[in-house]
């Protein structure tokens, strides 16, 4: 058996775009499925292709973020599914992006911030409901 040349090995920019193209796709399809079971309700409002546009915003919002992960990004997702599509611009909100643009801190961090402030605010919320 010969071992294989470095030159044999190369994998050149363009294959790995594919790659990486691919990888995307199959990433924004199951989070779309798991979504559509998840969020019933929105989804089922929004539609297959209305929650593949919420998905793909999503995944660009993260991205903005540099928060590229798998599960952070889909932490991400499943966040703005229940805030809103723009939930880290709301002015009503400004802790969110607080959240996402913490200085020194790398994305899982930032999404465990994130995810437990989000848990507060809807403790918060509900127990003004139930005082009302």
């Amino acid at each position: 058996m010969t071992t294989p040349s470095p030159a044999m090995l190369r994998i050149r920019a363009a294959q790995m775009h594919v790659l990486s193209e691919a990888a995307m796709a199959r990433f924004v399809d199951a989070l779309v499925q798991a979504l559509m079971t998840e969020q019933a309700q929105r989804a089922q409002s929004l539609g297959a292709d209305g929650v593949r546009d919420w998905v793909l915003h999503g995944v660009a919002r993260a991205a903005s973020y540099d928060i590229t992960g798998d599960a952070a990004v889909g932490r991400y997702v499943r966040l703005m599914f229940v805030f809103g599509r723009d939930f880290d611009q709301h002015p009503d909100h400004p802790w969110v992006h607080q959240h996402l643009t913490t200085p020194h801190a790398d994305q899982d961090t930032r999404m465990n911030a994130l995810t437990a402030a989000c848990h507060d605010f809807v403790l918060r919320m509900s127990a003004r409901r139930d005082e009302a």
